[in-house]
């Protein structure tokens, strides 16, 4: 699972980044931040399956960063950080989408339990819905694959809209567990990473020939109600940014 930390306390995100790369069962924390605002931009950009994020931060707090993301991705899980005088907030968090909350000081053996929950209970998702397909759908049968083509034809169509693993997954009738599972092993990509190759590759074809359309225009063309984050996923799979990519089409329109 990727995991992003957000909490204003440097040695907070510095200790739980220690302790779930000491632990080494396949959680692995690919960002963090230290307020709010910079979170959810991060996140509204990256391939997240697990949010651990204190209540109060500065620019923007725990509850909005949560309730905001929850309207983007709503299959993320979240693990609130709070103080023992915060019971209140934690309540609204755990009502806002929070899978579970952990109280400061942080002690590392009820973070790994914590932890081991959420692997456990994605794992017998995962497990269930195995049970329940056809012994044809759970090996290298026309039926995988016909699950797979139909995924990413939802995706090929959809892909304008806001999407997200939760969406695709139930269009193809299978747990968000479970199907990440099997895409990734078919295909070899996170069905989040091929959502945005098919975007970016849209997004390089409309630049190249659509050059009355603003770079925003672009962003909310294929997917993108956020130019900043458009931006960052475009330079982050060609290289340049949107910008650069035009000039350099135009300067060079054959290579």
């Amino acid at each position: 699972m990727n995991v992003f930390i957000a909490d204003d306390d440097r040695i907070i995100v510095q200790g739980l980044r220690k302790m779930i790369l000491d632990l080494n069962d396949g959680f692995t924390v690919i960002g963090s931040a230290y307020n709010g605002e910079d979170a959810l931009e991060k996140l509204l950009s990256s391939d997240v399956d697990l949010l651990i994020t204190d209540i109060k931060m500065p620019i923007m707090d725990g509850l909005e960063l949560i309730q905001k993301i929850k309207l983007h991705k709503p299959e993320i899980r979240i693990i609130v950080l709070s103080g023992f005088d915060e019971y209140h907030f934690i309540r609204s968090s755990l009502k806002g989408g929070a899978t579970d909350y952990l109280l400061k000081p942080i002690n590392r053996d009820e973070f790994y339990d914590v932890l081991q929950g959420l692997r456990k209970e994605c794992e017998d998702h995962t497990s269930m819905e195995e049970q329940q397909l056809p012994h044809s759908q759970q090996s290298e049968a026309p039926n995988v694959n016909s699950i797979i083509k139909k995924a990413k034809g939802y995706i090929h169509q959809n892909y304008q809209k806001k999407i997200s693993l939760e969406t695709v997954a139930e269009y193809v009738g299978l747990s968000e567990c479970y199907f990440s599972s099997l895409f990734k092993s078919k295909t070899g990509m996170r069905s989040y990473d091929y959502l945005c190759q098919v975007r970016m590759e849209s997004a390089k074809q409309m630049l190249r020939t659509n050059l009355n359309l603003k770079i925003y225009e672009i962003a909310l063309n294929v997917g993108y109600p956020e130019v900043v984050s458009f931006n960052r996923n475009f330079k982050k799979y060609t290289g340049v940014s949107p910008k650069e990519y035009r000039e350099n089409y135009l300067t060079y329109p054959h290579e």
